[in-house]
């Protein structure tokens, strides 16, 4: 009788270890870009493993708990959306780096996004149509060539230094796009051509 053994050698661990750290690299990166684009405030972007998760964008505090008796201001709803697009960007940008998504590394995104939708739905027909419409809206934009430069440019830092602040991701656009950051405002360079 011959077994057959499906040990892993310690040069496969790596090279596993070190793809698998590259897909969360533009996981986060995903999301720090549509922050980005957003004007969604962040602190830093972490690949660190942590208790709770192996990565991580840090952004700002904001409301994201809605009172229906006192309705919802347009400037809000906004704000939500584009959350729930920072929310769904990292999982668009993992598939579309390695050719496949990790629904289940993506739950909490799903969850949270799905979470603020709910208070901005009033059935389910219009929540999953409003969740679809946004992940549509954030993929297009995130894919976009200029956009994609941005992701490859942070996952690749990620990857060098596993944490970068905000003011190190302002320094990146800033070099790859000619766009620079304001404040939390996006404003194109007087120095693009």
């Amino acid at each position: 009788m011959v077994r057959h053994s499906t040990k892993t050698s310690n040069k496969q661990k790596t090279a596993s270890y070190s793809k698998s750290l590259a897909t969360t690299a533009y996981h986060e990166a995903g999301h720090t870009v549509a922050n980005v684009l957003h004007n969604i405030p962040f602190r830093y972007v972490s690949i660190e493993d942590n208790k709770r998760s192996v990565g991580h964008v840090q952004t700002l505090d904001f409301p994201r708990s809605l009172n229906p008796t006192s309705g919802i201001s347009m400037r809000k709803r906004t704000r939500l959306e584009s959350d729930v697009m920072a929310l769904l960007a990292g999982n668009i940008t993992e598939k579309h780096y390695s050719g496949r998504a990790d629904h289940r590394g993506a739950r909490s995104d799903r969850h949270q996004a799905m979470t603020i939708l709910s208070q901005l739905s009033g059935s389910d027909e219009e929540l999953s149509a409003y969740y679809k419409w946004l992940k549509i809206r954030i993929s297009t934009e995130i894919l976009e060539p200029r956009n994609w430069k941005l992701v490859k440019a942070i996952a690749t830092a990620l990857l060098k230094q596993r944490t970068i602040t905000a003011r190190e991701i302002r320094k990146i656009v800033m070099e790859e796009s000619g766009l620079s950051i304001v404040g939390q405002r996006l404003e194109v360079s007087p120095f693009e051509s």
